[in-house]
């Protein structure tokens, strides 16, 4: 064999040496690659969510920690996460979205004030236009000594005007193979005895929790 011989058939070799270890290591990087695109699309998400939190939670601070009211404008602020839009209609559809979702997997629970808060410091003579439940006084907090706790809750009245609220948001991802295969993981080795989190689960969703805490800028009123 000539040396031009040897030297072409080791040029296959390395070549075909080549192309073995691309076949191999490929699907591993396209994993890897989807597992990146997966992860950051859930960090957007996340972030969206906790925007949308915090206007949930501002709009109950000046509403008396309304539920109903913190429920619209979580979602008019969650509307980018589905798909937004550039024009009225474009919005309006996103906005139809998010409220077909938010029947099934979005909840807003009030986690303060607590129904003990309403009864150490709602006064009977305090009547907000529109709400029948009790209401915690907001008036002259800073006037109020701040060492005086309830008997039930344990909190002061600054505490009880603390709305501390949770959002708990099933996000669908879509990222082909891997969000299937993530979340079958989790659905393996979750011991969580909660339904609703095997069932988003099920459904592809990525189970997502917000905490936020503002001051009350109106009086508390216990909901219904």
């Amino acid at each position: 064999m000539s040396v031009s011989s040897a030297r072409l058939s080791a040029r296959h070799a390395a070549r075909g040496a080549t192309m073995v270890e691309f076949i191999v290591v490929a699907p591993l990087l396209i994993v890897f690659m989807l597992l990146a695109l997966h992860f950051g699309l859930l960090y957007h998400a996340r972030s969206q969510v906790n925007y949308a939190t915090f206007m949930a939670a501002r709009a109950g601070s000046v509403q008396h920690a309304d539920l109903k009211a913190m429920r619209l404008a979580y979602l008019d602020a969650i509307v980018p996460l589905y798909g937004g839009g550039e024009n009225a209609a474009e919005l309006a559809a996103s906005r139809q979205r998010a409220e077909a979702d938010a029947e099934q997997w979005i909840d807003i629970d009030i986690l303060n004030p607590q129904t003990a808060s309403y009864d150490d410091w709602s006064d009977p003579a305090l009547s907000i236009a529109g709400f029948a439940g009790r209401a915690i006084p907001n008036t002259g907090l800073e006037n109020r000594d701040p060492a005086v706790l309830g008997v039930t809750s344990k909190q002061n009245v600054q505490d009880a005007n603390v709305l501390k609220i949770r959002v708990w948001h099933a996000h669908a991802t879509q990222v082909p193979v891997v969000t299937s295969q993530v979340l079958a993981s989790l659905i393996s080795f979750t011991g969580s005895p909660d339904p609703r989190l095997i069932d988003a689960l099920n459904q592809q969703r990525w189970p997502l929790v917000s905490y936020v805490s503002v001051q009350m800028q109106t009086e508390p009123v216990e909901p219904d």
